[in-house]
């Protein structure tokens, strides 16, 4: 792993090296992180780096998973073809969080607020990876600044609960029988199982899911988790009522006793 240290004054140049760092890393089969340095700050911690700014290890290449904040995550779920941010985050410490990038996360476990992927100016096309400074849209408008849209407690603690089995906590209402599944595909799991138990009539892919709005992968992660926390119990009943609807009805003939 390659560490680079950056400025708080190079929050532009940073940006355009972690899309650089990205695209090494995809040809050279080797993983770069990008850190911002500040005074007295926690961040700088070349400990507590692969919470920033990262890239999969040589290894991940070939495989399907990609390590993820000291878990994994399939590498479809770590989500840079944009970028999204907490405003509320950005207000304390300008610094671009990890947990961000993981596709099925749409609100700040911390601050109950939904993440924000574009300002508010009508022509917007994102928050974009080359702006000037890491708390500025590409168009210049500062994101701390934006009018911050809460979610409620449930879809909070989802967030929090898909982070967990991202990073590979131990999570005490994971079922016992799920307890040897690793956290890639636990997370995945999560999804796939909501798109059923919604009865999710679009492609089955993570890239559906995003492009149909943070509104619908929180109802589905929401099924998702309810029927792991419970597995398998939720989605035998789902199947069982499912078969019993598509049943073809059986109809009797009435008889006459001779």
């Amino acid at each position: 792993m390659c560490c680079v240290g950056v400025g708080k004054d190079d929050h532009g140049r940073a940006l355009r090296q972690q899309r650089l760092a990205i695209r090494y890393s995809r040809r050279h089969h080797q993983g770069i992180c990008l850190v911002f340095r500040r005074r007295s700050s926690r961040y700088a911690s070349g400990r507590r780096s692969s919470d920033r700014w990262g890239t999969p290890p040589a290894e991940a290449r070939q495989a399907s998973h990609h390590r993820f904040l000291g878990g994994e995550l399939h590498r479809e779920f770590i989500d840079l073809s944009r970028r999204r941010a907490c405003p509320a985050c950005l207000a304390q410490v300008p610094v671009h969080l990890v947990a961000w990038d993981c596709a099925l996360v749409t609100a700040c476990p911390r601050h109950s607020m939904r993440l924000v992927d574009r300002c508010h100016r009508p022509r917007c096309r994102g928050l974009g990876w080359n702006g000037t400074e890491i708390v500025r849209c590409a168009c210049g408008t500062d994101l701390r600044t934006l009018v911050r849209s809460p979610v409620d407690a449930a879809e909070t603690e989802a967030n929090a609960r898909v982070l967990a089995l991202a990073t590979g906590e131990a999570v005490p209402w994971l079922p016992h029988a799920l307890s040897a599944v690793g956290p890639a595909d636990l997370v995945r799991l999560v999804m796939v199982t909501g798109m059923f138990l919604t009865g999710w009539r679009k492609e089955r892919r993570i890239e559906t899911l995003v492009a149909s709005g943070p509104d619908a992968v929180a109802r589905v992660i929401a099924e998702g988790l309810r029927a792991v926390e419970g597995w398998p119990g939720p989605l035998q009943r789902f199947l069982e009522t499912a078969r019993a609807a598509s049943a073809p009805a059986r109809h009797w003939a009435p008889t006459t006793a001779g």
